[in-house]
C-alpha cells in the first residue's frame, strides 16, 4: 500500500478534513468537517495490515463514542442559546457545567490524548504503518484536531458570557444524563482499551508504551501551538463560506455529468448489466 496512491487520498483526507474543521465558525459545521477528517484515519487503518484493519474498525467504534457525544453537547448548547455561530458563544461554562465537562472529555478523546478512547484506537492505527510521510500527516492531524476542539471548549464554555446569554435556562436533566454515560464510556474505553479491541484483533497488544508520553507532549505542544498561532493572527475570525459553494458547485457539476450519462445509456436492464460486467473485466485486469 506504502506505494499505491491510497495514502495520498488517505492523507489528504485526514490534512483537509481538520483543516476545514479548524477554519470553521459553525459548530455544526466544524463537527462535520473534523467527521471527515477522522474517517481518514479509519481509512488509513483499513487499508493497511490486518493490525491496521482491527485499528480501523476500533476507531470506528471510539469514533461513534466521542462524535456522538460532542453532537450532544454541541445540540445542548444550541438548544438552550439558539446559536450556532462560534463568535456568539461564550463563559457557558457557568451555566451548563456537565456539557462543558462531557465536552471536553470528548474533545480529549477525538484529540488522542492517552486516557481516552480515541487514544487507545489512534495508537493501534499508528503502529500499522512505517511510512514517515504518513507518520508526519498523522500528527500534524492530531495536532489541528486538538486545536481544533481547543478553539471550541474556550471559545464556546470560557471567557466572558455575553449580554444576550446572561439568561440563558439550563440543560434538562434528560441530556446532560445522555452525556454522562457517554462521557463513562469514553473514559472506561480509553482506560481498558483491551475489553474493545480483543473482540476486534483477538491477539495481544501492548498499548501503553513510554513513546506514548513523548508523542503526548509533542501533540499538545503542537496544537497549542497551532491554536495560538490561529488566534493571534485572527484566522478564526474569517468567514470561510467558501467550501459550502466550493462543495455545492462540485455537486452541480456532478450531477449534470450524471444527467449527461444516463441520456446516453437507455433504460434496459440488460444495458447496465452489460456495463456493470464490463467494468468488473477491466477492474480484473487492472
Amino acid at each position: 500500500n506504502a506505494s499505491s496512491g491510497t495514502p495520498s487520498f488517505r492523507k489528504l483526507s485526514m490534512l483537509f478534513g481538520v483543516l476545514l474543521a479548524l477554519l470553521q465558525n459553525d459548530l455544526k459545521r466544524m463537527l462535520a468537517y473534523s467527521s471527515i477528517s477522522q474517517i481518514g484515519y479509519i481509512l488509513l487503518g483499513i487499508c493497511g495490515s490486518s493490525l491496521g484493519i482491527a485499528g480501523g474498525i476500533f476507531h470506528l467504534i471510539t469514533h461513534a463514542l466521542f462524535k456522538g457525544l460532542l453532537f450532544l453537547c454541541v445540540g445542548a448548547v444550541i438548544y438552550v442559546t439558539g446559536e450556532r455561530k462560534i463568535g456568539r458563544l461564550g463563559g457557558l461554562y457557568k451555566k451548563m457545567p456537565y456539557t462543558a465537562v462531557a465536552c471536553i472529555v470528548a474533545s480529549l478523546a477525538i484529540s488522542g490524548i492517552p486516557l481516552f478512547s480515541g487514544c487507545a484506537s489512534k495508537t493501534v492505527i499508528s503502529r500499522s504503518f512505517s511510512d514517515p510521510f504518513l507518520r508526519i500527516a498523522f500528527v500534524l492531524t492530531c495536532a489541528g484536531t486538538l486545536a481544533t476542539f481547543l478553539k471550541l471548549n474556550l471559545y464556546v464554555f470560557f471567557g466572558k458570557i455575553p449580554g444576550h446569554l446572561r439568561s440563558t435556562r439550563k440543560v434538562p436533566p434528560t441530556m446532560e444524563l445522555s452525556m454522562i454515560i457517554l462521557s463513562v464510556i469514553c473514559i472506561f474505553t480509553g482506560l481498558f482499551p483491551h475489553t474493545v479491541f480483543q473482540k476486534i484483533y483477538g491477539g495481544e497488544f501492548a498499548f501503553w508504551r513510554a513513546e506514548q508520553v513523548v508523542d503526548a507532549v509533542i501533540l499538545i505542544l503542537l496544537g497549542t501551538g497551532i491554536f495560538a498561532v490561529g488566534k493571534r493572527t485572527g484566522l478564526f475570525d474569517i468567514q470561510w463560506d467558501g467550501t459550502r459553494n466550493l462543495y455545492t458547485t462540485s455537486a452541480k457539476v456532478l450531477d449534470s455529468l450524471c444527467t449527461r450519462i444516463e441520456r446516453i445509456f437507455s433504460r434496459d436492464l440488460n444495458i447496465y448489466i452489460l456495463c456493470i460486467l464490463l467494468f468488473f473485466i477491466v477492474l480484473f485486469f487492472l
